[in-house]
């Protein structure tokens, strides 16, 4: 709806509006989407009724953010174990991703998510240490690393666990 509400405040707005004018950003975080995306296709089939969309409206709505959010300054943070095109509804909605951020991958998930780099760099064990793949190119970076005490207390609080 809020994706809706934006397109129609820049439509009306015209092209050369000031993005500000469409809302503030927003952050859309998806944790482990290839099961929510099992789980929203179970859902719609227990509660479909005739005349109701064969695809979950959940899903049609990430699509249109996922192609048209950058414009809406909505932009979606995807955290998967593995991000398959099956899951995600197809190749082309993985393409929308435009940075991937690898840790601790196969050569086969390297394969699938950062084809254009090759050969692939060694995976790293050490705890934040990812591979940040971009404009094709592969760059390695220490990333934030939380125990999982350290991120509920970041996350519900804003505040350091060690500090509390």
């Amino acid at each position: 709806m809020e994706g809706r509400r934006r397109t129609r405040i820049a439509d009306e707005l015209g092209i050369d509006v000031d993005p500000k004018a469409i809302g503030p950003r927003v952050l859309i975080l998806l944790e482990e989407i290839n099961a929510t995306m099992k789980q929203l296709a179970r859902y719609l089939e227990k509660t479909r009724e005739s005349g109701d969309p064969k695809v979950s409206p959940a899903v049609d709505a990430l699509n249109e953010i996922l192609y048209m959010g950058r414009q809406l300054r909505m932009h979606v943070l995807l955290v998967a174990q593995s991000a398959t095109a099956r899951a995600l509804g197809g190749p082309e909605v993985r393409e929308q991703f435009s940075t991937r951020i690898l840790a601790r991958y196969s050569v086969n998930a390297w394969r699938m998510l950062a084809s254009e780099v090759h050969p692939p760099p060694k995976s790293t064990k050490q705890h934040g240490r990812a591979q940040v793949v971009s404009g094709g190119s592969d760059r390695e970076a220490q990333v934030l690393f939380f125990t999982e005490t350290e991120a509920r207390e970041w996350a519900t609080t804003g505040k350091n666990a060690a500090a509390a």
